[in-house]
């Protein structure tokens, strides 16, 4: 644009801007802004904005920490810790003693222990119960469930295929069973890493009564309705 000074009619000199087609674009002692000029250069950067407000609090014993190298516990709830890798004495109970271990140190029974899964000394009528401890296991069954001949104390599986069943009214189901002749005898025993295998004379029950059965089966066709033996 071009600034020019006109004349009013009181001849006062006042700038009149004009384009450069002739165009008269203001007659007035106000400025008129030009064109926009290219960008100035970047500022530097604000100050930081103000901090965002906490997160809420995770559920009870999310976050673990570590108490030291063998014990974690949760950061809420400090009444429960685990154990990576110990001994403790006492006992130990969960689910409201449906599952408890015992420490067991005495004259009678040295550096022994015992387990009850359910409870082992309430009725006998009415609950069922496992006790073990280092001499022997103890299942009971109270009879408020299925039949004695249907509920199963011991169940012996090799992968998914069961092998051998001992049921609660005192009968048992095997595929065989080998008796040994002469356990007391120490020479029948090899040395293993973790045991001895009893290595001398045994009965195969299963050979040895399938074979009886049919000396009897041909004996009693010999037999005849007779009843008695031809001879030879």
């Amino acid at each position: 644009m071009v600034v020019w000074q006109g004349i009013t009619s009181g001849g006062t000199a006042v700038p009149v801007q004009v384009t450069e087609s002739g165009e008269v674009v203001a007659a007035t002692n106000t400025p008129v802004p030009g064109p926009e000029g290219p960008p100035g250069p970047e500022g530097p950067p604000g100050q930081p904005g103000q901090n965002g407000q906490d997160g809420k609090d995770g559920k009870d014993g999310d976050q673990w920490i570590e108490v030291n190298s063998r014990l974690i516990m949760p950061t809420k709830n400090v009444g429960i810790s685990v154990l990576l890798d110990g001994s403790f004495g006492g006992s130990l109970t969960a689910g409201n003693n449906a599952i408890k271990f015992e420490a067991v140190d005495s004259d009678s029974y040295p550096a022994s222990g015992r387990a009850w899964i359910g409870d082992w000394n309430g009725d006998p009528a009415t609950r069922n119960a496992i006790y073990l401890n280092t001499y022997g296991v103890f299942c009971r069954y109270a009879g408020n469930g299925n039949s004695a001949n249907q509920a199963v104390a011991f169940e012996g599986r090799f992968g998914d295929t069961r092998k051998s069943v001992i049921r609660h009214d005192g009968n048992a189901s095997f595929s065989n069973m080998l008796l040994r002749l002469e356990p007391d005898n120490e020479a029948h025993y090899v040395a293993r890493e973790d045991r001895y295998d009893y290595q001398g004379p045994e009965i195969d029950v299963k050979a040895t009564l399938v074979s009886l059965l049919s000396k009897v089966e041909a004996l009693e066709k010999r037999v005849g309705p007779t009843d008695s033996v031809p001879e030879d």
